[in-house]
């Protein structure tokens, strides 16, 4: 799959791009989801001071626990951090909307699709149609009943003089296990020779010309068969774009040529055509998807991990943002209430343990327990909530 089309010009399918419905569906949610966290969010910092000192605490660069170069350096390494994730986002969705698309290569069987075929015997010259018949299979055509193609058959006139065509798009084929058959067909025609054109059946092709052309990737198989006809088979290739357009590209090779005797009234030109029981589908991917560039980004994310590495992790603080800025009185007298003893944290216990352990040594660390507090408060324990909830009281 990791083929990719440069040059050749396609049309990005959104939908498939975005992962499909489901893909849509988490893309919402998620728009939706960070947008009311930056409402409340707003709204609590207009309605309460003290949140909007605390967030220009956060975002100050004022930190008495490190050492000048230990801040230099750490602004200067989440600096190349944030930019080095702007830049895989940026580059991730401008993959997305200008990359090529990658191309995965099955094999499928020959089902259902007909191509659409053109007979002509020259320039200024016509061929009339005889006959036409249809075998779901190549080995023992005499066991097979024939389908009679005479309604899919029409004239075109064109720079290869008067031509018979086929129709593809009006013969459905019928399934067959061997999903391969065979074309018989008869003419009558000025002259000596054929000229056999297989080609997509959309309605892009224009079989007036010299050589019957589509757009990029819809080649024409095109072979000419001396004397009175022969057997000819062909390959095909399909490409399925984004948007589940399929274009259809032949080749054509020559089996045998036939001589026959001429008609009274013109030269009989019979040919033979076997259609693959494969053919090669060609479909494209997006180049890179949504669920791709959410992967992509998270997996940067983990590097970030090495800058707690460096310079250690922030307080621990087990008041997220539900508790400040949402249910703020809720989760408040909540924490009142364990404080108080009415739910299951004691007061009491780290005082009942400070018995046991020994004292000389707690005042050879700490000089007393409001520098012990302090030394909590500054380095591990985020106190901002507890201390708005007790002054509260």
């Amino acid at each position: 799959m990791g083929d990719s089309l440069d040059t050749v010009p396609f049309n990005h399918s959104w939908y498939e791009t975005l992962n499909g419905g489901a893909g849509l569906f988490a893309l919402a949610v998620a728009i939706i989801f960070v947008f009311i966290i930056i409402i409340v969010f707003i709204i609590r910092i207009i309605q309460l001071p003290r949140l909007r000192q605390q967030v220009i605490d956060d975002f100050s660069v004022v930190d008495n626990t490190r050492s000048v170069p230990t801040r230099i350096l750490k602004v200067i390494i989440f600096l190349l951090l944030t930019a080095g994730l702007v830049g895989v986002i940026y580059f991730n969705i401008s993959k997305m909307i200008y990359d090529s698309p990658k191309i995965s290569v099955a094999l499928i069987k020959n089902n259902m699709m007909a191509p659409f075929m053109l007979f002509c015997n020259g320039e200024k010259r016509s061929l009339k149609y005889t006959s036409a018949e249809y075998y779901p299979a190549i080995n023992g055509i005499s066991e097979s009943a024939p389908i009679d193609l005479v309604q899919q058959f029409s004239i075109i006139s064109g720079k290869n003089g008067e031509c018979q065509f086929f129709n593809g798009t009006m013969f459905l084929k019928p399934i067959s296990d061997s999903s391969e058959g065979t074309y018989s067909l008869s003419f009558i025609g000025d002259a000596s020779g054929i000229i056999v054109f297989i080609g997509d059946n959309n309605t892009n092709m224009d079989w007036t010309l010299t050589i019957p052309q589509g757009n990029l990737l819809s080649n024409v198989g095109v072979q000419v068969l001396e004397g009175n006809g022969g057997t000819i088979q062909y390959t095909e290739t399909r490409h399925t774009d984004l948007n589940e357009n399929v274009d259809r590209s032949f080749q054509i090779s020559v089996i045998e040529t036939v001589i026959i005797e001429p008609a009274l009234n013109g030269t009989r030109i019979n040919v033979t055509i076997f259609e693959p029981r494969i053919v090669t589908n060609q479909v494209e991917n997006p180049s890179i998807t949504l669920a791709d560039l959410f992967s992509n980004v998270g997996g940067y994310l983990g590097i970030w991990g090495i800058f707690g590495f460096l310079f250690g992790s922030s307080k621990m603080d087990p008041f997220g943002f539900v508790a400040r800025f949402v249910f703020i009185k809720q989760d408040r007298e909540k924490l009142l209430k364990e404080l108080k003893g009415d739910g299951n944290v004691e007061l009491g216990t780290w005082e009942k343990e400070e018995k046991e352990v020994d004292i000389d040594t707690k005042t050879s660390i700490l000089s007393n327990q409001a520098e012990f507090k302090n030394l909590l408060s500054k380095y591990y324990v985020e106190t901002d909530y507890y201390e708005h909830a007790v002054e509260n009281v």
